[in-house]
């Protein structure tokens, strides 16, 4: 690609790679199950952890307090929320903390 190429192609188009797979297809299980993200934020290893955490730091939580589905997402958070008597920041945070 020539100088006058590369600064003509637009900003957020990624570069071409040779060789590049384009099925985008990996075979690292670590990054399958990242593609697996629903748009809030969630994947099955981010929420994976957090469950354990959460699970030690509040034993009362039972496994269907904690058992988080997209489709459910906004009354999980919020009935989660409420059981552990956080507001919707504290809850935020304790999840960053975690």
């Amino acid at each position: 690609m020539t100088n006058e190429e590369y600064n003509k192609k637009p900003i957020n188009q990624p570069e071409e790679t040779p060789n590049s797979n384009t099925d985008n297809k990996t075979n690292d299980p670590d990054q399958e199950m990242e593609k697996t993200q629903d748009p809030t934020g969630f994947t099955e290893r981010y929420w994976s952890e957090k469950r354990a955490r959460l699970k030690e730091k509040y034993p009362a939580l039972t496994d269907e307090d904690l058992d988080y589905q997209l489709s459910k997402h906004d009354s999980f958070v919020t009935n989660l929320r409420t059981k552990l008597g956080k507001t919707p920041g504290e809850f935020n945070n304790l999840l960053d903390e975690l």
